[in-house]
């Protein structure tokens, strides 16, 4: 998902970040402030989770779209391992910065999922309109189910991808080791393994 190309009233969350960056280029352009904008994209910790529709127990995976939507995700862990690379590096400066760790596909996710548990996986598809429902249904839940489910519905309306996930400045930063998908799913696997025992 390209955020840049995210409008102001598509989502209330991302409304904030639109004028927030409006709000720095102004003051920039009147000579007050230097800026730099960090955009991440979707976060793997929610994405690659129960609460996004894996399901470990009945190796179930509840998706939405194609198999081959592409999604660029990016752990918490690796955002903090980027941001002093970019803070300290002058084409940071007066510049919005996409950052991700990996683009892939559902297809990808489930296959990973299959590699690491040695299960094979069901897919159920959800459309546009179920995924509002559920969305409904859990704004009243917890920060992280509300979270994935904004993701979803950010994707669905936007495709996943950001176009060009790495610009100028990130060409400088293309030698930082950041995390796997397969690191990613591991993690996953570890933590539902860890709820099953509580």
């Amino acid at each position: 998902m390209d955020l840049s190309k995210v409008s102001e009233g598509d989502t209330a969350y991302y409304d904030v970040k639109i004028q927030v960056q409006k709000r720095l280029q102004s003051l920039q352009e009147q000579n007050l402030i230097s800026y730099t904008f960090i955009a991440t994209n979707v976060l793997a910790d929610y994405v690659i989770s129960r609460y996004y529709g894996f399901d470990m127990k009945t190796k179930t995976a509840k998706i939405f779209g194609g198999d081959d939507v592409k999604l660029s995700l990016i752990p918490i862990d690796d955002i903090a391992t980027l941001i002093p690379h970019i803070l300290l590096n002058p084409h940071s400066i007066n510049a919005r910065v996409n950052i991700a760790s990996f683009t892939v596909t559902f297809r990808d996710i489930i296959a990973e999922l299959e590699a690491v548990t040695n299960s094979k996986w069901h897919v159920e598809h959800i459309s546009h309109e179920e995924l509002e429902q559920q969305y409904l249904a859990t704004k009243s839940s917890t920060p992280e189910v509300n979270a994935a489910f904004f993701c979803k519905l950010l994707i669905e309306k936007n495709g996943g991808y950001f176009e060009s996930p790495f610009n100028k400045v990130h060409l400088d930063l293309a030698g930082i080791p950041l995390t796997t998908l397969r690191q990613m799913v591991e993690r996953f696997v570890e933590i539902e393994k860890e709820q099953e025992k509580k």
